[in-house]
């Protein structure tokens, strides 16, 4: 008898912890929808770069660029085009399909606060009520929303994304460590402003040698001239010009739409002078005079905007023979200069200052060496996110728009603007509730 006691108590025991290992699923599953246990497949490219589904791998037959395509988009026999060189090929047939990526789903991430601004949130599908989609929030509950030239309008006035926010949705147009044997129509490339100029270009870098030295003068007060190199987009065809910059994209080869220039950069490079002139950076996509000279010798750094000085600082580790990180910017009306990795100077420009596209200079982004050795390389650039009041093929409807969001509405974007469907599609004026966000996608990603 006390041998079959035994046995009951350890089979109700073994009873007693299946059942609760069952409801602890049953929580976890209602907790985390079709997360952690159940993870969330990404099925479109609404959020590219960020999040993809199905695609190809790609490298540019020119410039060896690699990039993804979606399946959708993919046909051997329509040419794409490269987003950083402009060039024309077609992909090849066949080759491996990379899995869409799945995420985890945070059911508990908004229970304690409300979703941010540029917060990503898996919510459901307004159009089909049954499926989940992942955006990132850009209006909150009470504001006016307003997509124009490009950016987000937040009750009136252009928002302002965080550096973090900007390094998340930057798309690159240009490395130099994607080498061309030929030039392509519509690519970007360097160019000498004159004839003589001792800027030289190999697979290691950009170079100037600089054409007059104060050993040679033997007057340290005398500098040889500037020697200019500019950033230049190479015609389609003998009749056109084309922006510096615009928005197409590698992640939508064959959507029909009409490019639109884009003054929002940011360049990044490594940087390494010896001599005691000094080495300036034009980088002026808005049209209002930015410079920034960068004098080693004296360790020194001057910026100015139309000729005005705003800043003229000394920065120790700067020296006549020394290196730095450089990045400069001009997104959502800032300029900001960082040298490694330190903000110099951030201005920001009021919006009745601001020169109007049509009638703004034409963007510039240049270096010069005056009597110093320089050598650029690593130098990448890229663009920020155009948002448009409508995906593909509609566009381009009137900039005027708004979307005013109720006390419990939110307005949602996708990071792929000419074909994701969010807010400014969905019927019912294209604003989701606190009650229709499911929770958030954690970091943990990947393809399988």
């Amino acid at each position: 008898m006390r041998g079959g006691t035994q046995k009951d108590s350890v089979l109700a025991a073994t009873l007693r912890r299946i059942l609760l290992a069952v409801i602890l699923v049953l929580i976890a599953r209602a907790w985390l929808v079709q997360g952690v246990f159940f993870p969330v497949l990404v099925t479109g490219d609404s959020m590219a770069p960020a999040l993809r589904g199905a695609h190809r791998r790609v490298a540019c037959d020119h410039c060896r660029h690699d990039f993804a395509m979606g399946i959708a988009a993919w046909n051997p026999s329509r040419a794409v085009e490269c987003p950083v060189c402009r060039h024309y090929f077609f992909p090849p047939r066949g080759g491996q399909i990379s899995p869409a990526a799945r995420v985890f789903v945070d059911r508990t991430a908004f229970w304690w606060q409300p979703p941010r601004r540029f917060e990503l949130t898996v919510l459901r599908d307004p159009e089909q009520s049954q499926r989940l989609v992942v955006k990132r929030v850009a209006g909150l509950p009470g504001e006016t929303v307003r997509i124009a030239e490009g950016d987000l309008w937040i009750d009136g006035q252009r928002w302002r994304k965080s550096r973090e926010v900007r390094q998340e949705l930057a798309i690159p147009v240009y490395n130099s460590l994607n080498k061309r044997d030929t030039a392509v129509p519509g690519e970007l490339y360097w160019q000498a402003d004159e004839e003589g100029s001792n800027w030289r270009t190999d697979e290691k870098g950009i170079y100037c040698e600089p054409r007059r030295t104060a050993h040679e003068t033997g007057d340290k007060n005398i500098l040889g001239p500037l020697d200019w190199l500019t950033l230049r987009r190479r015609p389609r065809t003998s009749e056109n010009s084309l922006p510096l910059v615009d928005n197409s994209s590698g992640e939508n080869p064959h959507v029909s739409h009409r490019p639109r220039e884009v003054r929002d950069l940011r360049l990044n490079c490594h940087v390494t002078c010896q001599g005691s002139g000094s080495f300036v950076v034009a980088f002026d996509p808005s049209g209002l005079g930015y410079r920034a000279e960068i004098l080693p010798g004296d360790s020194r750094l001057k910026i100015y905007k139309r000729e005005q000085l705003l800043l003229d600082k000394s920065v120790a580790h700067l020296s006549a023979e020394s290196s730095w990180d450089l990045e400069v910017s001009w997104v959502d009306g800032v300029w900001e200069l960082l040298l490694n990795g330190k903000v110099m100077l951030r201005d920001e420009v009021a919006e009745h200052d601001l020169p109007r596209s049509a009638t703004a200079s034409p963007p510039r982004i240049a270096f010069a060496a005056q009597s110093v050795a320089a050598k650029i390389g690593d130098l990448r650039i890229s663009r920020d996110i155009v948002y448009l009041a409508a995906p593909a093929p509609h566009e381009e409807p009137s900039e005027g728009i708004c979307w005013r969001l109720g006390p419990d509405e939110f307005f949602v974007l996708g990071d792929n603007p000419l074909v994701s469907r969010d807010s400014r599609a969905w019927s019912a004026n294209g604003h989701v509730t606190l009650r229709d966000i499911v929770g958030k996608p954690l970091p943990l990603t990947w393809p399988w």
